[in-house]
């Protein structure tokens, strides 16, 4: 799955095995099976299925 942080002003943070990285504005950045997306205060999982 890619996910893009569209200038929002909470930013967005991909999970993956415990290292949080933040996604940099208008560039896609892979988040795999098991990682979490936060975005604000809310937040998923990525699965696959």
């Amino acid at each position: 799955m890619l996910v893009t942080d569209r200038h929002s002003t909470n930013g967005v943070v991909v999970i993956t095995a415990g290292i949080a990285t933040r996604c940099r504005a208008g560039e896609p950045m892979v988040a795999g099976p098991g990682s979490v997306v936060r975005f604000g205060d809310r937040e998923m999982q990525v699965r696959r299925g």
